[in-house]
């Protein structure tokens, strides 16, 4: 499935920020005809450059947030961040 690159980072703009679920996000985006586009491998690639869900909170952060300490997962700076704790 060829989706439009544009739509494809609007999703993951669309994802950031949220703890909503991803059919959420490709729906509210590409609307009711993309079910399924969650198991494309292009786009699963885009959102991946993009985004990721922490393990920690189920947020969705930009890739620039993620972890530098952290070897196992995805994990957000607040979730790995040991000083919280």
């Amino acid at each position: 499935m060829s989706t439009d690159l544009d739509k494809d980072s609007a999703v993951a703009d669309y994802l950031r920020g949220t703890c909503i679920s991803l059919e959420q996000g490709i729906s509210a985006v590409h609307g009711d005809d993309a079910v399924g586009l969650e198991n494309d491998i292009e786009f699963c690639s885009i959102l991946d450059d993009k985004v990721f869900c922490c393990e920690g909170c189920g947020w969705w952060c930009g890739m620039d947030e993620i972890a530098t300490d952290n070897v196992s997962g995805f994990i957000c700076d607040e979730c790995g961040d040991p000083e919280d704790e």
